[in-house]
Parts: structure tokens; C-alpha cells; sequence
């Protein structure tokens, strides 16, 4: 019971207001969760600050599994609700899947609920090629104003792959963007779309 920090070997900081641990079932069951994520191992830049909090934690073998969840990888900014997060009732990660599930999901921009999903999943960091949802972000422009997009990739086979990204916009129509790529043995293709209906 207290502030209780560990640093695992990936780098990854967990922050504990109490915390249980059962050397005999090798688990871990925390309370008054805060889980800062190193960003070389989230394959994010220095501009973003990939992190958890949540009410607690229970860690047992390859599966964690958090409740009442928000996951965000906006930069922190003190006193500042980030541009995007996901909050959750339930956050599963499945280190052998090497997926990460969610139930009960709530998409939030500057914290104004967006979409609900009842279940959703994308593959985990370490994945580097896998069909699902990739990290959402988010855009400020002067001349479109504020964006939200969430791309979906999907591995078509070992040479092919698509990313579907529908941006959504405060004051503007919706802009649907692809990117299709295809490897060939003395080159590649790369294959830009979109489609909207137009400035407002």
C-alpha cells in the first residue's frame, strides 16, 4: 500500500496505489492504475506519451485485464483533457494473440463521446503486420478545422495490404482516404484514393 512504482523489461512504467502479488500463482492484482508505456516499444514517436489509467489490474501469465480503462497517445498536457482517448469497460491484452480487446468502448474527442463499439480489438505494438483498427489521431488544420480519423489495415496477403481511413471533421464533410500497396520482386506500388462530397 502507497505509491508504488515498477519498471518492467520493456521499459513500460506501472504506478500502483496498492498492489497484491501471489508468488505461487505468479499474479498481480493492482489498484489505482496508471500505466506509462515506453514509446520505442509502441513504435510512437517523442511526440506522444502512449498510456493507461485505470480503476485496477490483474496480470496473470501472457493476459492483463483492466476495468474502467481510458487509453490514450496524446502528448500530456497539464490540466488538459487529451484531443482523443478510449475509455472502456473492460481492456484485454493477450500477449500470445498479441491483440488487445475491449468491451463497452467509448471513442472520445477533447472528451465528447464520437463512437461506441461493444467490442473491439486491434493487434498490440509488437504485432508488425496483422489486419485490424491502427491507432486513431487526430488533425488541426486552419483550413478544414478539426479532424479525427481511424484507420483500419488490412493484410491482404503477403505481398498486398490496404488502409481504409475515414476522417471525420468538425465543420466539414466526411473524407474517405485508401492506400493500397502491393511489393513486387524489382519494385512496388503504392495506390492513393479518396472520395468526399466536397468543401461546406
Amino acid at each position: 500500500i502507497g505509491k508504488i512504482k515498477i519498471i518492467e523489461e520493456k521499459k513500460n512504467k506501472y504506478f500502483f496505489k496498492e498492489l497484491h502479488v501471489d508468488t505461487k500463482k505468479k499474479e498481480m492484482i493492482g489498484s489505482d492504475v496508471s500505466v506509462l508505456l515506453d514509446q520505442e516499444t509502441f513504435g510512437v514517436s517523442n511526440e506522444s506519451d502512449p498510456r493507461f489509467v485505470s480503476n485496477d489490474i490483474l496480470i496473470s501469465g501472457n493476459r492483463s485485464e483492466l476495468s474502467k480503462a481510458v487509453f490514450t497517445v496524446c502528448k500530456k498536457r497539464d490540466g488538459k483533457c487529451p484531443p482523443w482517448s478510449l475509455k472502456a469497460k473492460k481492456i484485454s491484452h493477450d500477449r500470445v494473440k498479441k491483440t488487445i480487446y475491449y468491451e463497452h468502448a467509448t471513442l472520445k474527442v477533447y472528451d465528447v463521446p464520437i463512437f461506441y463499439f461493444p467490442k473491439f480489438f486491434h493487434p498490440d505494438p509488437t504485432v508488425k503486420r496483422q489486419s485490424g483498427f491502427l491507432i486513431p489521431f487526430f488533425t488541426n488544420t486552419t483550413s478544414v478545422g478539426s479532424g479525427f480519423a481511424l484507420p483500419y489495415y488490412w493484410a491482404i496477403s503477403d505481398s498486398k495490404d490496404l488502409t481504409f481511413s475515414p476522417k471525420i471533421y468538425a465543420k466539414e464533410n466526411v473524407l474517405l482516404l485508401n492506400e493500397y500497396r502491393q511489393a513486387f520482386r524489382n519494385g512496388f506500388l503504392t495506390l492513393d484514393t479518396s472520395y468526399t462530397k466536397g468543401y461546406k
